[in-house]
């Protein structure tokens, strides 16, 4: 058995080795024949625009729940926790950076729209699965500055509209989900400990109001920001979307504005 297995291991060995050197000398021989490549870098500025226009990037971070942990051999699919909401916002934050890139002159600014549910909160009876609202805190805040430090090199202006929302509630307010000083809550808190932290960068600006929707301009039109427990109630996860409804919830929305100017867009 032991001289099979070795015998197995070798004979992978020399083939790896065979398409090793093969593909080498393939590429030697290109390189041969073409000539010396010659690496030349794209300046951005060349590139001719059929259209230039004045652009703004939107990224929405929204129910991410960091400090739920769930076991996967306990559900026995999918699993959750700290490490693999790092990766996911590491994916958002290259992906944000990147996005347009070739359009960046036009897109020096970025909307962070932190739409609640940051974390899992502590308004269960059972804090099974879920860590200590200090860490969630902490964790939450730390993973975010992260983030917008790392957009800081790619945009020249950003803007972090905050609004809080059900799980980071403050429990001792009452069993139901807070319609009253709803920003008295540990979201607040991280969203003023982020503000705190950035508070020496011009670059960075915070929107952090008292309403449980939080209003502010992207090119002229007027945006909204609100999770999904207060003014606009879409519903749970189903197999169809009732559209007519959440049309409705907004229609009634614009109909009590002060200003007098309709949102066009309610994220």
């Amino acid at each position: 058995k032991r001289r099979s297995y070795v015998s197995g291991l070798e004979k992978k060995l020399a083939d790896w080795d065979n398409l090793r050197t093969t593909v080498y000398d393939g590429f030697k021989r290109a390189f041969e024949t073409v000539g010396p490549f010659q690496v030349t870098k794209i300046n951005k500025s060349e590139k001719p625009r059929a259209k230039v226009q004045e652009r703004a990037n939107i990224v929405v971070i929204s129910d991410i729940h960091l400090g739920l942990n769930i076991d996967p051999e306990e559900v026995m699919c999918n699993g959750y926790n700290w490490q693999i909401g790092a990766r996911r916002l590491g994916k958002l934050a290259e992906q944000t950076s990147d996005f347009k890139f070739d359009h960046r002159d036009e897109c020096p600014t970025l909307h962070v729209c932190l739409g609640g549910d940051l974390g899992q909160g502590i308004i269960h009876l059972n804090d099974a699965g879920t860590d200590l609202i200090t860490f969630q805190v902490v964790g939450i805040t730390y993973y975010l500055t992260q983030m917008i430090d790392h957009w800081r090199k790619s945009y020249d202006q950003i803007y972090v509209h905050c609004t809080p929302d059900n799980h980071m509630r403050l429990v001792h307010k009452g069993p139901d989900r807070a319609m009253s000083q709803k920003t008295d809550s540990f979201a607040t808190m991280v969203h003023f400990a982020l503000q705190m932290g950035f508070r020496d960068c011009d670059d960075v600006k915070f929107d952090v109001p008292k309403t449980a929707i939080t209003t502010f301009n992207v090119l002229g039109h007027k945006f909204g920001l609100t999770h999904g427990d207060t003014h606009i109630q879409s519903g749970n996860v189903g197999s169809s979307v009732n559209v007519k409804n959440i049309a409705t919830q907004v229609m009634k929305l614009n109909a009590i504005v002060k200003d007098g100017k309709h949102y066009d867009c309610v994220i």
